[in-house]
């Protein structure tokens, strides 16, 4: 019963860490799409 537990709890932490790479991922993809669309925008500009 208590291994039983503590694999699920294993198991939910592991997959709390995977969400917060996933939100860390996610995170820094949305600063590197408004970092390009900055770009594309001077870029517009400028022509």
């Amino acid at each position: 019963m208590v291994e039983g537990v503590n694999q699920i709890a294993d198991v939910v932490e592991k997959n709390s860490s995977t969400l917060e790479e996933i939100t860390n991922s996610t995170n820094e993809l949305s600063r590197q799409a408004t970092r390009v669309d900055g770009e594309l925008a001077r870029y517009k500009v400028k022509k």
